[in-house]
């Protein structure tokens, strides 16, 4: 999947602080190894991306950073040809990952740790559990409807699934009131079923996490629902059959 990258830019959520740590590390790295020239780059990055020759290769006006251009896409190379800056993430494309991405994983766990399980809405697996995964849903979301399908097929594979209400129309809309209403519900597994199914939930109030989830999810860069956090903190974006999840999730 990583090199499909040069053709769809990846979604960059990190800080400048960060970004600073990024570039320092490249750059340190393309001191201490041996420079490539122009021709040795566009060599090293065919082997890279087969079938993909840059548009050209220039120096940056950073030292020990080339400018390589993909059409209208632009990247950044250290001179050693072994990290790629694209879109604030850092690649390393010797061992073919996005150690930005690995970054953020560490961080989302982090934060769902911390949140815990006590304020979200759980669905325990019914067969010896083998995967947890946090989920942040819509109830007015199509995808999120049809994933939620799959519910008791999930719980029987070993996979318990904790969500996070999420209305994207945001607070005082009708989906913020419809989560809202299925916290406060007796049942809220039963209410939120209900809910996905576009059956009517009586409309109550009561203290409720709906706002929480709302920070929580803004915080780990999250717009879209359906989104799947594995326990590693990685994502899976978009809606998934329980089979393809379960291979994304490591069997």
């Amino acid at each position: 999947m990583w090199l499909r990258m040069i053709s769809r830019p990846c979604i960059a959520n990190i800080t400048r602080a960060a970004k600073q740590l990024l570039v320092g590390g490249l750059l340190a790295s393309a001191s201490a190894a041996a420079a490539l020239d122009e021709a040795q780059l566009r060599e090293h990055l065919l082997t890279v991306f087969p079938g993909r020759a840059p548009s050209y290769i220039q120096y940056s006006p950073v030292e020990n950073l080339y400018e390589v251009a993909y059409g209208s896409t632009i990247v950044y190379v250290a001179a050693d040809g072994r990290y790629m800056l694209q879109n604030g993430d850092l690649f390393d494309l010797v061992n073919k990952v996005n150690l930005t991405e690995i970054a953020r994983a560490r961080m989302r766990k982090a934060a769902l740790d911390g949140y815990g399980t006590e304020r979200t809405i759980v669905y325990p697996a019914t067969a010896p559990l083998q995967h947890a995964i946090t989920v942040v849903t819509d109830t007015s979301c199509g995808y999120c409807r049809k994933f939620h399908q799959h519910i008791d097929e999930l719980n029987g594979m070993g996979i318990e699934v904790r969500y996070l209400l999420y209305p994207r129309a945001g607070e005082g809309s009708d989906s913020y009131r419809t989560m809202a209403s299925v916290w406060c519900a007796e049942d809220r597994q039963e209410a939120l079923t209900r809910a996905k199914r576009m059956e009517p939930v009586p409309l109550r109030t009561c203290a409720n996490p709906v706002l929480e989830h709302i920070e929580l999810v803004d915080g780990l860069g999250i717009r879209s629902t359906p989104s799947i956090f594995r326990s590693d903190g990685v994502l899976v974006r978009g809606y998934r059959a329980p089979q393809e999840l379960l291979a994304l999730l490591g069997g």
